[in-house]
């Protein structure tokens, strides 16, 4: 039961709508720290006294308003809301309201990614323990990722964490390791060399969500493949184990060129990747254009496992790219109807495997 009650709030005000997010995320493989810079432009639609927005765990520096012509600037003030249950700063400016109109909304943060399966986390590769001393070991087969649904994207960046509250994101990722990549939502525009790294810059994403965000930073081999419908499609493996991508990637390519036609809307993104991440605490995400797999969802060995591991692997990667349309162009305005999204989704991946796996008699 989500009440709007003084001290028990939820749901953020509707008078603050943000419009696109300029992110920028320098994290440490090693460390685990992370600083990040936002510009949020964003439109009132109210006369405010403040701003209310999600954030756990990350340390705001500083904050200020700017306005859309850069014109003006206030300087703002940083605390808890008590209006709410948790996870939600209150930001009070220079100005006793701020009027209707756009702004700029200019946060500097800093936080730490954990050791896990969610939020913003670093996964290593099984067989190699964490704690082990070897270091470089550890960092050489760890992956950097993010998993945000429901409500983690406020644990990486602040933001207005609702599934409503949909905006474009433009995003930065440094990767500080010479012989990782970054991988996110849409496709890179460029790649900037700097004294810390190389910095990643990503095209544009469409209107979205912030749980559908992500990056994603490691080692990785690739193979790729164009769906008939003009859809470059990757699927990204850890280190020696690529060719086991070739299964996943046909039915990918299969499933667009399928969903383009039976939902008579095409595939809304550039690009399609699916990554196999060490650990999940799902067996997937369904990511805007970057799905992400725990490996037993995406790549099982399939000249060796039993029939129903097949399965489960095709109906995972069908069920996921079913959400491209269904959960992610168009999404639930809050959560108590997520079960339309799954539900759907669980309802085409049988539709989906059936046509093109009829040998394996799904139904």
């Amino acid at each position: 039961i989500f009440t709007q009650e003084q001290g028990n709030m939820n749901r953020l005000p509707d008078t603050i709508i943000p419009k696109v997010y300029n992110l920028t995320i320098n994290p440490s493989m090693r460390t685990l720290k992370f600083t990040g810079k936002e510009q949020i432009l964003i439109k009132v639609t109210k006369d405010s006294p403040c701003i209310f927005i999600n954030s756990k765990k990350l340390q705001v520096v500083n904050v200020s308003l700017v306005s859309e012509n850069q014109s003006k600037s206030w300087k703002g003030k940083i605390e808890e809301a008590k209006e709410f249950v948790d996870d939600t700063l209150k930001f009070t400016f220079e100005i006793s309201l701020i009027p209707i109109g756009s702004y700029i909304l200019d946060i500097d943060f800093q936080g730490e990614a954990i050791d896990g399966n969610k939020d913003f986390y670093r996964c290593a590769d099984p067989r190699i323990q964490p704690h082990s001393g070897n270091e470089e070991l550890v960092v050489k087969n760890s992956i950097l990722a993010t998993t945000f649904e429901p409500i983690f994207a406020r644990s990486a960046f602040p933001c207005f964490d609702e599934p409503e509250l949909k905006a474009i994101f433009q995003l930065n990722v440094m990767v500080q390791e010479k012989d990782m990549l970054a991988i996110s939502n849409t496709p890179v525009e460029k790649i900037n060399v700097t004294e810390s790294g190389r910095m990643f810059q990503f095209k544009d994403t469409p209107l979205m969500s912030t749980y559908l965000l992500v990056w994603i930073i490691g080692n990785f081999e690739f193979l790729e493949q164009m769906s008939n419908t003009g859809v470059k499609v990757r699927v990204y493996t850890p280190l020696g184990r690529k060719e086991e991508g070739a299964f996943p990637l046909d039915l990918a390519c299969k499933s667009i060129d399928f969903y383009t036609d039976y939902f008579g809307i095409p595939y809304p993104l550039q690009k399609l990747d699916l990554v196999s991440i060490h650990t999940m605490h799902a067996r997937a995400m369904e990511n805007w254009g970057c799905i992400t797999f725990t490996p037993a969802a995406l790549i099982p060995d399939i000249k060796n496992v039993a029939l129903d591991v097949i399965h489960r692997s095709a109906r995972s990667v069908t069920h996921e790219i079913s959400h491209m349309w269904f959960g992610d162009l168009v999404t639930m305005k809050w959560w108590n109807d997520i079960w339309l999204n799954e539900g759907f989704a669980r309802y085409m991946e049988f539709i989906a495997v059936a046509k093109f796996l009829p040998k394996y008699d799904i139904w």
